[in-house]
């Protein structure tokens, strides 16, 4: 299925034609405007929580997921990133059962 035009007509019908990828009008009713699509490579850029947590890290996991469901980042992007999250928190544990916390050890998790 595709979406169609929504430009209403002189005549009072609507234009139904296929729409823009991304928009709601066909090509013919969009000259005026600048049509910016995103490349297949194109995502917005986004900024973690600083890891200094576990709570962070849930956090941080939960944006990665949140974005790679809504097709904002590419899955092998999603992947290195909670890779990287679950060794975050494989170190953070590790140093909460030796008693110490990442300041101690000079580690800092976030950026």
């Amino acid at each position: 299925m595709y979406a169609t035009c929504t430009h209403t007509l002189k005549s009072g019908a609507i234009c139904q034609s296929p729409a823009l990828r991304g928009t709601e009008l066909c090509h013919h009713h969009t000259p005026h405007q600048v049509v910016r699509r995103k490349r297949p490579g194109q995502h917005e850029s986004f900024d973690l929580p600083p890891l200094h947590s576990k709570n962070s890290i849930l956090l941080a996991m939960d944006e990665v997921l949140d974005r790679l469901a809504k097709r904002r980042i590419k899955i092998s992007e999603a992947e290195t990133l909670i890779r990287g999250l679950k060794a975050a928190s494989r170190l953070m544990t590790d140093m909460s059962e030796e008693g110490e916390s990442p300041e101690c050890r000079g580690v800092f998790l976030g950026r």
